[in-house]
């Protein structure tokens, strides 16, 4: 099982490489700054189809942000 801060900062690094803002990054996928704020510090995770989101418009792959910090 994936924890859910270990998701969320996968899901930063790959924001800050792609040189986007949270704010740049809730627009892409249609949800708020706050929203995405949640998902990055793990005090929330993202639905389904948001995560969907975020694989698109990151350009990555899903196992890329499940897996990119396991040791």
């Amino acid at each position: 099982m994936a924890d859910y801060l270990n998701v969320g900062t996968s899901i930063r690094v790959m924001r800050l490489k792609r040189n986007l803002t949270q704010e740049q990054l809730g627009e892409l996928i249609g949800v708020g700054t706050t929203h995405i704020s949640h998902i990055e510090t793990g005090t929330a995770l993202p639905s389904f189809q948001t995560f969907v989101r975020l694989v698109n418009a990151l350009g990555c792959s899903a196992d890329d942000l499940l897996n990119s910090l396991k040791k």
